[in-house]
């Protein structure tokens, strides 16, 4: 997926949640965002994704320029990764996480920067 991912001129949503894609699948998908320019919306929830494949994807986002809708949600991101992919979240356009992430997110930054 993430190889035709690279190449893909016409896919606009991607629901690979619940797929157990791990930080190996999510690594992939991360380098295929580098270059997509098509995709809109990414669903990536219940993959068993760790602090390692969020701040890959976090990379990613930085440069991608389409992604508006990114759902990451019940996966195994530590603080580490909340912030990488918050961090992301501000340089760039995406508009709507998941509730539940983003409420995640929120407390895990405001934790952090309240000590």
């Amino acid at each position: 997926i993430a190889e035709a991912l690279k190449t893909n001129q016409t896919l606009t949503t991607l629901d690979i949640g619940n797929n157990n894609i791990s930080d190996e699948g999510a690594k992939a998908i991360a380098e295929a965002l580098k270059t997509n320019q098509t995709l809109t919306a990414l669903y990536m929830y219940d993959n068993k994704i760790s602090s390692e494949g969020a701040k890959a994807i976090a990379e990613a986002l930085k440069t991608n320029q389409t992604l508006t809708t990114l759902d990451i949600r019940g996966n195994n991101i530590s603080d580490e990764g909340a912030k990488a992919i918050a961090e992301a979240l501000e340089t760039i356009s995406v508009d709507k996480v998941s509730k539940d992430e983003l409420q995640f997110l929120s407390v895990k930054m405001m934790e952090q920067f309240a000590f």
